[in-house]
């Protein structure tokens, strides 16, 4: 049995580290957690844009059509 990632779960994985680390470093965090709102909108509209809100929703319902292991995927990247 093959435990590592498929072709497209590394490609999701490298999309979300790119983010991360362009726009989602730990340090910028600290600055959206001070904000009012707890986060920065435009930060959350980008996560939204790459569709990662909707990792687990179906593609003919606009989601990415992943699984719950897409969605650790994910999680894992994004970090803490």
């Amino acid at each position: 049995m093959d435990f590592g990632l498929s072709d497209d779960q590394r490609l999701l994985q490298e999309t979300v580290s790119r983010f991360v680390a362009d726009r989602y470093a730990l340090d910028q965090r600290k600055c959206y957690l001070a904000n009012a709102a707890g986060h920065d909108p435009a930060v959350a509209a980008e996560l939204d844009e790459l569709g990662l809100s909707l990792v687990q929703v179906p593609e003919d319902l606009g989601g990415l059509g992943g699984d719950a292991f897409d969605a650790l995927v994910v999680g894992e990247a994004l970090g803490p």
